[in-house]
């Protein structure tokens, strides 16, 4: 199965592509870890844990808060030995193959 995104990697473009690559293993979206306000753009299901995945837009480079709140949401899920994953929007995917 070839998944083919076209034009710029937006957050919703990923997710769409994520769903379709993992499956049953799609853990969702607006991911939060228990006890924490903090969000995570997505997730997928690894065997007794989860992977974060974080789309970065441009904000994310350039947005003060949005760079400390980045290093705050690596830091947390770091202390729950939690894998975070960030695709940042410059990121060109023309074709995956399943």
């Amino acid at each position: 199965m070839a998944i083919v995104i076209e034009g710029y990697l937006t957050e919703a473009k990923l997710a769409t592509a994520l769903k379709q690559i993992a499956g049953e293993l799609w853990a969702g979206g607006q991911v939060a870890l228990p006890g924490s306000r903090r969000r995570w753009d997505m997730a997928l299901k690894q065997v007794g844990s989860l992977v974060l995945v974080e789309y970065d837009g441009d904000e994310h480079y350039r947005d003060a808060l949005k760079i400390k709140a980045d290093r705050e949401k690596g830091q947390l899920a770091q202390a729950n030995r939690i894998r975070v994953v960030r695709i940042p929007y410059w990121v060109q995917l023309e074709h995956f193959h399943k």
